[in-house]
């Protein structure tokens, strides 16, 4: 008895469209980023324990590992957007004497003894000839004066980066 149902138009009120803040703004921070020449890379949020080990900062060496992870290429959550962006760069090295690019995505934080999934910006300027970290300073002051953000400093790097240094 389908066919002696009578049709009608669903009753839905329509709304105006809505998005989030955090949308809009990776969408800003995209366009930002791609007007300035950077190219967006996309990674995945698992690393193996050879990548984390070698780029990462010694102390997200303890970053969460899956239980049944589908290889060990992809068995512990990325700390940081840090250990895929220098993998980026050193295989990009083969083949350009520079590299420009960003990435917006989740990373994994242990807080309390809880891990919690942050989103979260990197960017990697490289190249072979020279250094571009006052190139980065310029970009990142011009990046956060596009989204609203003017009293802000840049403080001295506190890491440790001796892990990432070439022989």
């Amino acid at each position: 008895g389908y066919q002696k149902l009578e049709s009608q138009a669903p009753h839905v009120p329509i709304k105006a469209a809505y998005k989030e803040d955090q949308i809009l703004l990776k969408d800003k921070l995209r366009g930002v980023l791609q007007g300035f020449g950077l190219s967006e890379v996309y990674n995945h949020t698992f690393l193996s324990r050879q990548d984390l080990t070698k780029y990462a900062d010694p102390k997200w060496w303890g970053s969460p590992a899956l239980l049944n992870p589908v290889s060990a290429d992809f068995q512990y959550l990325r700390p940081d957007l840090t250990v895929a962006l220098v993998k980026n760069v050193e295989d990009n090295f083969r083949f350009f004497n520079s590299v420009r690019i960003f990435e917006v995505g989740k990373v994994f934080t242990e807080k309390e003894g809880l891990f919690k999934e942050e989103l979260m910006l990197g960017v990697a300027l490289a190249s072979k000839s020279e250094n571009p970290i006052l190139e980065l300073k310029g970009l990142l002051d011009e990046l956060l004066k596009s989204v609203g953000l003017t009293d802000f400093f840049f403080r001295d790097l506190e890491w440790d980066l001796k892990h990432l240094e070439q022989d």
